[in-house]
């Protein structure tokens, strides 16, 4: 009879941590709140523009982070450094990406035999203006195009964390340039709501090699037991017609303690721009429940030590 609910006790408990372990939730979208929820991680995009809230599900009153896709600026690099200086550099016009009647918003899902994948793409036509004044130019084609997966999945040889990483294309096209000379910088604001008030995470600027490619990571803390990272590579793509090749992405941060900025710089180009950063959020590295996450192998033999210990006071116990 012992050794009947023995058994029967292992079996409840492997088929509990493989299921927490495995059974996992597939990515959703949410067109009423305009959300992206998966088991790790909830997206929200403010007033349907690309501003992204990010915070780990349930935890939302504790912390939620927010990426903001802020403007687009044409300028001419003054002083040849490849970076973008408010101050320095020669300012041409500007591009707001925070209208949010510019942008078309629709959802596709694509299911392989690697991995499930829920897109989310914000397509607009975004207005110029000459820097400083309300004078129009004209319009440039940008797109947003989201990718999360069920997954770990690798992307032009980088991987993406399935379910708690979010992949984001940023096409840009036919940007009528108002000096061959100049170059444009995309501005992220990097934002928060910490118990409620709203607050400037501290940032941290990290480079790691990841096979070929070299990878930024902007580490932002707030008063939260979770973390989120902006990812990005140093290489964007340019096309022209069917011809593409790769161009350095240059960077520059202002993080004071009561903003916190990044421009990424981009050069000139004749016809389409592609970058592809990504978002991710969890938990400090080290922490307990990262590492189950990232090695579910680690939970089994932990559930297995549990089950020996309690088949072994039962023993005593007889």
């Amino acid at each position: 009879m012992n050794r009947g609910i023995i058994g029967i006790l292992i079996i409840c408990m492997l088929a509990w941590s493989f299921y927490g372990i495995f059974a996992r939730e597939m990515p959703h979208w949410k067109s009423d709140s305009d959300t992206i929820s998966t088991d790790d991680m909830v997206i929200q995009f403010h007033e349907r523009t690309p501003t992204y809230k990010i915070w780990i599900p349930g935890k939302n009153d504790t912390a939620v982070y927010i990426v903001k896709f802020n403007r687009i600026i044409e300028f001419i690099d003054s002083d040849n450094d490849g970076r973008y200086s408010g101050t320095v550099d020669t300012l041409l016009a500007q591009a707001p990406l925070t209208a949010h009647d510019i942008w078309e918003v629709t959802a596709e899902e694509f299911n392989t035999t690697e991995a499930y994948e829920l897109r989310i793409t914000f397509n607009g036509s975004v207005r110029i203006y000459r820097m400083g004044t309300e004078q129009f130019i004209g319009e440039a084609r940008v797109a947003f195009v989201n990718h999360i997966y069920d997954r770990d999945v690798e992307v032009e040889g980088y991987q993406i964390e399935g379910g708690r990483e979010l992949k984001i294309d940023i096409i840009i096209s036919d940007w009528p340039w108002m000096n061959d000379d100049s170059k444009l910088a995309l501005e992220i604001v990097f934002a928060g709501m910490f118990k409620g008030h709203e607050g400037v995470p501290r940032c941290h600027r990290e480079r790691v090699q990841y096979e070929n490619r070299e990878i930024h990571k902007i580490r932002l803390e707030g008063d939260a037991d979770y973390q989120v990272e902006f990812r990005y590579a140093e290489q964007a793509r340019l096309r022209v017609g069917s011809e593409e090749r790769e161009c350095k992405v240059n960077a520059s941060d202002e993080f004071k303690q009561n903003s916190a900025v990044t421009w990424l710089v981009y050069p000139y180009f004749n016809d389409t721009l592609v970058h592809d950063p990504s978002i991710y959020v969890g938990e400090p590295e080290g922490g307990i429940a990262s590492i189950l996450e990232s090695k579910p192998y680690i939970a089994v033999g932990i559930v297995g030590v549990v089950v020996l210990v309690i088949v072994a006071i039962i023993k005593i116990k007889k």
